[in-house]
């Protein structure tokens, strides 16, 4: 009975600070210290707020949101997203799961800012995290999925559920480095990514960093004596979000960390200084929303002088060189166009989309506070109105046309 009256009294003593002590949360929080693979969720503010070892990093960001840039029609900044303070939290006797970006601690304490977001926080219900088994409230429950455990000294977290994918990758994870790297210690610790990740996502990361890296599989977890986390620039869970939430509210991408990162990766790179192509960026090979006529509209673009580039196929320096060479970019939606803070700016760009496309304002706003300024055309027919990442077809025509008209431009 001891070590459940220290446990009780040390999650009082934090919901004293954190919340006021009213009788019903003590009662909660008092019935699922008795359940074994029961945690009460905090956000990494909220749980280090009062000792020393959460840092801050810089002013509040305010995000630019815009509707998607059509052909003849003016945008129009709908609102600007505020994100909170960026900070570096270290932790002590953490416990992380290779497929998941909670973070578990002492006294059945689960931590995780995309859970406790003031707004939306309460929509996450971690439906694709393999640790979780139901949320409920400011409480999750954990399976009993036997992972391989491991105990390592110490590491800066950099692992997590949606890593291997580009988009998150490269917005939500890899900005997370301009953070760390104001940690005294960051250049001393090892860097814990997924084993899983596509070669050319270690690589950027090696371009932003020197530390070594300490690889975790997604049936893995790990005891971490002193781990180094911080937090992400934006809000972009796996799940898809309530009805309830206008996309306008969602900060996607950070311009800061645009500029970060762009300056990082081109401080290694050569100006270019050749001749400029016009690039289609395929989605043949994706497993959703996909093109489902992009060989007809391809075909159509070669008369413009157009080549198609697949960038899974090119290594980071290829791909890089792809963007600085181009002075047209045509494609589908998707996160290869997140490439385009390497591409001169005068480059023309048009992305095709559906209707029900999802993010596209969400990628407006920033790239255009960082001199970019692409076009849509958000025209296409999805073949699944209820999936955000449905495949869809667009008449080849309005294509062709949008071309002419951007080809005309000076």
């Amino acid at each position: 009975m001891k070590k459940y009256y220290i446990a009780f009294r040390n999650i009082i003593h934090i919901y004293y600070k954190i919340f006021t002590a009213n009788s019903k949360r003590i009662y909660s929080t008092y019935k699922f210290i008795k359940s074994k693979n029961k945690y009460l969720i905090l956000s990494f503010e909220n749980y280090l707020k009062y000792t020393s070892s959460l840092k801050g990093c810089g002013e509040k960001e305010l995000i630019p949101w815009k509707n998607p840039q059509e052909i003849g029609i003016k945008s129009q900044c709908i609102k600007y997203v505020e994100v909170a303070n960026p900070y570096v939290a270290e932790l002590k006797n953490a416990k992380i799961y290779g497929d998941s970006d909670i973070i578990f601690c002492d006294n059945k304490i689960a931590l995780s800012d995309l859970a406790t977001h003031l707004q939306f926080g309460r929509f996450i219900t971690f439906q694709y995290d393999r640790i979780v088994e139901s949320r409920e409230g400011d409480f999750l429950q954990t399976t009993n999925i036997d992972y391989n455990e491991r105990t390592i000294e110490k590491a800066i977290m950099l692992s997590g559920l949606t890593t291997k994918h580009y988009g998150h990758w490269f917005a939500d994870y890899l900005p997370k480095i301009q953070f760390l790297e104001q940690h005294a210690d960051f250049n001393k610790l090892p860097i814990l990514i997924n084993d899983d990740m596509p070669k050319s996502h270690v690589s950027f990361l090696r371009r932003l960093c020197k530390n070594d890296f300490i690889f975790i599989k997604r049936d893995e977890s790990l005891n971490v004596k002193k781990l180094l986390v911080a937090s992400s620039p934006t809000f972009i869970p796996a799940e898809v979000i309530s009805d309830e939430v206008n996309v306008s509210d969602l900060p996607g991408l950070s311009p800061r960390s645009l500029l970060f990162l762009q300056a990082k990766i081109l401080l290694s790179e050569t100006p270019y200084n050749g001749p400029r192509k016009r690039i289609f960026l395929s989605r043949k090979n994706s497993s959703w929303r996909t093109l489902l006529n992009e060989e007809e509209i391809f075909n159509g673009l070669i008369s413009f002088g157009f080549e198609r580039v697949y960038l899974e196929d090119l290594d980071l320096s290829e791909q890089i060189k792809t963007f600085q060479s181009a002075d047209f970019i045509v494609g589908p939606n998707g996160s290869a166009f997140l490439n385009i803070i390497y591409a001169q700016k005068d480059a023309k760009i048009l992305i095709l989309g559906a209707r029900n496309s999802f993010n596209l304002g969400t990628l407006q706003g920033p790239m255009e506070a960082v001199g970019y300024h692409p076009y849509f055309l958000n025209t296409g027919i999805s073949d699944n109105n209820t999936w955000k990442h449905g495949n869809y077809s667009i008449n080849t025509e309005e294509v062709l046309n949008a071309v002419s008209i951007l080809n005309m431009q000076n």
